[in-house]
């Protein structure tokens, strides 16, 4: 449970949480999950497949919005992306990606 892990780590857990900076715990920092989304979505960008489903937490679905919009890694509460929610993202080799819809229900 969150409170039990913020009892025990108390600031720190709360610094990590504030700016999804989990480098502490041995997780991972925004760039990161940045650099790792930018890996994902060239890997996938190879495959020859007509459509693909990918399920995902927030945040690396966040660090693929950022890389797709080519914007710097996304931390801000206000761009979310909800439980059972879905986006859609579409590649072409002349375009590259682009997004279609974000936080669709």
């Amino acid at each position: 449970k969150v409170e039990d892990c913020m009892q025990q780590y108390g600031e720190t857990l709360a610094y990590s949480r504030k700016t999804r900076d989990y480098t502490y715990f041995g997780g991972e920092n925004g760039k990161d999950l940045y650099n790792r989304a930018n890996r994902f979505l060239e890997r996938i960008s190879r495959l020859e497949a007509s459509q693909i489903a990918v399920f995902s937490h927030e945040g690396l679905l966040k660090a693929m919005l950022s890389a797709v919009t080519g914007t710097a890694w996304i931390n801000e509460q206000r761009i979310s992306h909800g439980n059972c929610a879905y986006s859609v993202f579409t590649y072409a080799p002349e375009q590259g990606w682009r997004l279609l819809r974000w936080n669709n229900e």
